[in-house]
């Protein structure tokens, strides 16, 4: 019997890299940018001189890099966005939800708005609300995606009149839009995290590097979410949510992009930076159900038995 296995790809390093290619523009992104990284890791990447086709390796694969020379203009510090194709062009969206062809040399700013994130109004209610502390390089678009005339995109959302913050999925048919142009109106927002989360009074008010927000869409269509848990995790906030089946934060969430209607895959993680999926045939999975439940189980117990500090090293 085939089936298709999700596995959850947590790659830190890695996804940091991906991270500021997207998020910071310069003229030779990645050397320019994040020095940190080469003297951490300096046998994770080769680099050659400026303007030739560079390769990133990492544990996983190396990358063929055919480098962008314009600076990606950027209004705010921060990182986030990412890459996609959409048949031969090569789609960068930054941390803002700009939208760049960076399929040759040069990089081209496309007429692409991104869905509402309430952005305008989370400044406000920090404007009236000084006793908290933010970190606005955090809040930002987390993935894109572009499947059978789809764009899709995961997004931080502050949700104004409600003072809270949540994870939402949206998506615009480009084949619709005049013009090649995509309004903020455009875009339809199929699915949003329950509850929506209040900002934390103590530490930053919203720790959105650790919202996860990367999916990958499935065979059949379903997009599937990994939702971080916003360090809401029982060390930097009173209580742990990832474990709790009402709290759709720590969890991998499918999703079906026509009704909205979800479903807990995994939980009990943080902050996810990557799904992929094993297509091989697997002949035994009620065993593989066994020990998944097995390992959720031990899992749980843990959860009750141990302090935040020693849950987080764990």
């Amino acid at each position: 019997m085939k089936k298709t296995i999700i596995r959850l790809l947590i790659i830190t390093p890695f996804a940091i890299v991906i991270g500021y290619i997207v998020g910071t523009g310069g003229t030779t992104i990645l050397k320019q940018n994040v020095p940190s990284l080469f003297e951490q890791y300096p046998a994770a990447m080769e680099w050659e001189a400026e303007g030739v086709p560079q390769t990133v390796q990492s544990i996983f694969l190396s990358l063929d890099v055919d480098p962008v020379v314009e600076p990606i203009p950027k209004g705010r510090p921060g990182s986030g966005g990412a890459l996609t194709s959409v048949d031969e062009t090569l789609l960068l969206m930054t941390h803002e939800g700009q939208f760049f062809d960076v399929t040759g040399r040069s990089a081209i700013e496309l007429d692409i708005a991104p869905p509402p994130n309430g952005w305008d109004a989370m400044l406000a209610f920090e404007a009236a609300n000084p006793d908290y502390t933010w970190g606005h390089f955090f809040f930002r678009y987390n993935d894109v995606d572009y499947s059978d005339g789809r764009l899709f995109v995961s997004y931080a959302e502050w949700v104004e009149g409600e003072d809270c913050y949540r994870t939402s999925l949206a998506s615009v048919p480009l084949e619709d839009t005049a013009g090649g142009k995509v309004t903020a109106g455009d875009w339809t927002r199929f699915f949003s995290t329950v509850p929506c989360l209040a900002p934390k009074t103590s530490g930053r008010a919203i720790d959105g590097h650790m919202s996860g927000g990367r999916f990958r869409l499935g065979p059949d269509g379903t997009v599937y979410l990994a939702s971080g848990d916003y360090a809401v995790d029982g060390t930097y906030a009173p209580i742990a949510i990832s474990q709790d089946p009402d709290q759709q934060y720590g969890k991998v969430l499918a999703i079906d992009p026509d009704t909205g209607a979800s479903r807990t895959v995994s939980q009990g993680h943080s902050n996810m930076q990557g799904i992929s999926f094993d297509h091989r045939d697997i002949d035994n999975l009620s065993m593989i159900s066994d020990l998944i439940d097995l390992a959720m189980r031990a899992e749980s117990l843990m959860d009750e038995k141990t302090s935040p500090d020693c849950r987080r090293r764990v």
